[in-house]
């Protein structure tokens, strides 16, 4: 898909495992919180260095960066008024791929602030 900017994407539909870790792929996801509730999204790379969270027809994107932390709290606090949960972080998540090693990629996305 060419969205006008210097880099195409491509959607890919299977894939047995990612080709390397130096690279920038967003890859759907599924996030449960610990109250059970799931949130479909996605995350960026197999770290999920940064990670965004579909709720309705809002997306809501969150980064482990620590400069980033500061300026994304307002929207910490406005999907947890949607979702109605006290605290949002941390959330599970998994995808339907595998790492340059093979490994299902999933873990746990934390947020500090």
């Amino acid at each position: 898909m060419d969205t006008g900017g210097p880099h195409p994407n491509y959607t890919i539909l299977d894939l047995e495992h990612l080709p390397h870790e130096h690279m920038r792929i967003f890859l759907k996801a599924e996030f449960q919180h610990q109250s059970g509730i799931i949130i479909p999204g996605y995350v960026m790379n197999a770290d999920a260095y940064c990670i965004g969270l579909f709720i309705g027809v809002q997306e809501f994107a969150f980064s482990r960066h620590s400069a980033l932390r500061s300026m994304l709290l307002p929207q910490k606090k406005k999907v947890e008024e949607l979702l109605r949960v006290s605290e949002l972080f941390p959330l599970s998540y998994r995808t339907p791929f595998r790492d340059k090693d093979g490994k299902p990629i999933a873990g746990e996305f934390s947020f500090n602030e």
